[in-house]
């Protein structure tokens, strides 16, 4: 039975699904953007290695509305030898971080180029992952919810007198 054939009664069901569908895909993508902030952070702190490091330059990133965030680029040789370039992941005060000045970083030694400042890794993945991972959990609960559709309660019997 094609679309045009049915009555709205019959069509509300697939809308409905389509929507829960929907929903459950952002709330996956919600998920997993929760789930690698949380995993960098928490890598770090259980297998990462501290090196000291020299800051060789600053990566800009502007906003669209023109605001800019700062974030410096170290360099740094790993515990088996290798000398690394990297891009801190967080955004510092440029004046706090210039050109040869030497600092701690904590990086992964399975990929060297995901680096931190060990503050960052001890002060954890902060708040954006929960909300991330709280908005998950309400949309894969709509989705669900949305995608089996109302359910109806089996009659009652008459009571007997």
């Amino acid at each position: 039975m094609s679309a045009a054939t049915q009555t709205p009664s019959q069509q509300q069901p697939a809308r409905t699904r389509g929507l829960g569908i929907f929903l459950m895909l952002i709330g996956l993508v919600l998920a997993y953007g929760a789930y690698s902030q949380v995993s960098e952070v928490w890598g770090l702190a259980a297998r990462g290695v501290q090196v000291e490091a020299t800051v060789v330059g600053m990566e800009t990133h502007r906003s669209r509305r023109g605001s800019a965030s700062y974030y410096p680029i170290f360099r740094f040789a790993t515990a088996d030898g290798r000398t690394m370039q990297a891009t801190s992941s967080t955004a510092v005060t440029p004046s706090d971080f210039p050109r040869g000045r030497r600092a701690t970083v904590v990086y992964d030694p399975a990929d060297p180029t995901r680096l931190r400042l060990p503050s960052d890794v001890a002060s954890g993945p902060g708040i954006t992952p929960w909300v991330l991972a709280f908005f998950a959990v309400l949309l894969l609960l709509g989705g669900v919810l949305l995608f089996r559709g109302p359910r109806h309660a089996a009659p009652v019997p008459p009571a007997r007198p």
